[in-house]
């Protein structure tokens, strides 16, 4: 009787399985998608977003040896969204600015370099320097700047008379071209004889928003 209860209760126990087999198949099919007979209505196109590959064309390095104090500069800065596709979608960009070794340009409180970075309204901005020597013989820069009097009522996108780095995150769409003008004043405020033989700089840099590192060096 032991034997038949055990059987009887493997045959159960069984069947307990394939129903629960079953009822579990019967429950992953239910949650799955048909397709429809039309082959064409089966198949889904995913086409991946082309970005523009953006460029920067720039003038010179701006450096303290191209103007004497009271002189100023203007470089130009395009950037172009280059895109060969039929549609492009638009690129995040970041322009950097740094300038290095100005605060050594002071005079009491006041700083003797700034720049400022405009975009531009559609004048372009050029200077050019007239230099002039005193009788005591001190150095000096007559500026003659052209389009930059447009600019007085714009707010810079940056500007600064500091050491540093400043960064301007903007957005480059396909087959366009956007021009920044980089310009850099050297006041007349300060103590020549001090600053003669000192040098300041100011990079700009363009680089695709997010992807820059920095890697730090020991001394």
């Amino acid at each position: 009787m032991e034997k038949k209860n055990t059987i009887l209760l493997t045959v159960i126990a069984i069947a307990t399985l394939l129903v629960a087999v079953v009822g579990a198949t019967f429950a992953y099919f239910t949650a799955q998608v048909t397709p429809v007979d039309d082959e064409a209505k089966r198949t889904t196109t995913v086409k991946t977003y082309v970005l523009p590959s953006a460029k920067m064309t720039m003038g010179d390095e701006i450096t303290s040896a191209d103007l004497y104090p009271g002189g100023k500069i203007a470089r130009s800065l395009v950037i172009n969204g280059e895109c060969t596709a039929d549609s492009c979608e638009s690129v995040k960009a970041t322009i950097e600015v740094t300038a290095s070794k100005i605060s050594a340009f002071k005079t009491g409180e006041q700083q003797d370099v700034e720049w400022k970075l405009y975009k531009s309204n559609g004048t372009a901005i050029s200077c050019t320097n007239a230099p002039t020597v005193s009788a005591d013989g001190k150095y000096t820069s007559t500026p003659t700047c052209t389009g930059l009097d447009s600019y007085t009522s714009e707010t810079p996108a940056l500007t600064s008379d500091t050491d540093g780095t400043l960064t301007k995150d903007i957005t480059v769409d396909a087959n366009t071209n956007d021009t920044y003008y980089l310009v850099l004043e050297y006041k007349d405020n300060g103590d020549q004889n001090a600053q003669q033989g000192l040098d300041f700089n100011v990079v700009m840099d363009f680089y695709a928003t997010g992807t820059k590192t920095t890697t730090e060096s020991g001394s």
